[in-house]
């Protein structure tokens, strides 16, 4: 804004003169520019960097000066309520409704900017369905080392068949080694994300690198549903892949291996 503005700080000769129609409320504008806008002059104080959306959208200016060049008198267009420490938000945005009544908007910080969350939740998505895929391509391996063992242990599956045990014994033998895998990994894997989301939410790790950046550390939210997502997603795809192999095993010719 300084730069569209063409602002400089240290020239006390040049104030910031700002314009803003009359009669608004009545939708009626003069021909004569001189009676057609209510103009004040300010000096500006300083400039602020905090983030690009606001920086190139907002000029701050005490709140009398806004009143002497709006003609508002009491109104506003909209107050900012910040809630305490220990009070839940939506409770409060509830209580905010009762008492304002249906013309009046009461919305939290997401409604604020429930594009930009649209727009996260979509990139979320994506990174999800991509590691899916990545996931998917990584259990190969455990196929591979499933086939591999069956085509090992054919002789020892042979051996068990004969004495006795049936195909759905066999085949849930191979499937509780690939559920093994899948358990031991999505455990690990998840233990060391929540640790690394955890250090990054106390330590802040990762830095933002950016010194105009409202917080210094990449910001980082916990979701158990995520978490409980990305679990199913491990624990379905590795079982998926090894019954496959369950299936070969359970299969095999007895006179044939033995």
């Amino acid at each position: 804004m300084q730069h569209e503005l063409g602002i400089t700080l240290d020239n006390r000769f040049a104030p910031l003169r700002l314009l803003y129609p009359r009669n608004i409320q009545k939708k009626t504008l003069s021909f004569n520019p001189e009676t057609a806008f209510n103009e004040q002059s300010i000096l500006a104080g300083g400039v602020f960097l905090i983030e690009q959306h606001i920086d190139d959208s907002y000029v701050f200016v005490p709140l009398d000066f806004a009143e002497n060049l709006l003609h508002y008198g009491n109104r506003r267009t909209a107050l900012e309520v910040k809630v305490r420490e220990g009070y839940d938000i939506s409770s409060v945005k509830n209580k905010l409704h009762q008492v304002l009544g249906k013309s009046f908007k009461v919305l939290d910080s997401d409604e604020q900017h429930v594009s930009l969350f649209k727009a996260i939740e979509v990139e979320k998505m994506f990174v999800f369905i991509t590691f899916a895929f990545i996931l998917l391509i990584a259990s190969i391996n455990i196929f591979f080392s499933l086939s591999m063992l069956v085509i090992d242990k054919k002789k020892d599956v042979a051996v068990l068949m004969a004495m006795g045990a049936s195909s759905r014994n066999v085949r849930n033998i191979f499937l509780f080694e690939g559920a093994i895998v899948a358990l031991v990994g999505a455990f690990t894997g998840l233990v060391l994300g929540v640790s690394l989301c955890w250090a990054q939410q106390t330590f802040g790790l990762v830095s933002m690198g950016m010194a105009t950046s409202v917080v210094d550390s990449y910001p980082v939210k916990m979701k158990f549903s995520d978490i409980m997502l990305t679990s199913v997603a491990i624990i379905v795809i590795t079982i998926s892949v090894s019954i496959r192999p369950a299936l070969n095993a359970s299969q095999l010719d007895v006179r044939e291996n033995l």
